[in-house]
């Protein structure tokens, strides 16, 4: 399995709870009750995202040779 590493933000909402987002992959973002859930999520999160974009073809993510 091949490993990515992403930069991911993470920022306190107003109602406290965690919001982070990953800028490098757009539309990729979640949040949780506490900072430790927000960035599961959003490594849970950008997971599928890759895979979904290696299933689609998608040149950055393609498995090579």
């Amino acid at each position: 399995m091949k490993t990515y590493i992403f930069k991911a933000s993470l920022q306190q909402e107003e109602d406290k709870r965690w919001s982070s987002w990953i800028d490098d992959l757009p539309g990729c973002a979640a949040w949780g009750y506490t900072r430790e859930e927000a960035l599961k999520a959003v490594q849970d999160a950008a997971e599928a995202y890759i895979e979904d974009m290696i299933e689609a073809g998608e040149r950055r993510f393609q498995k090579r040779g």
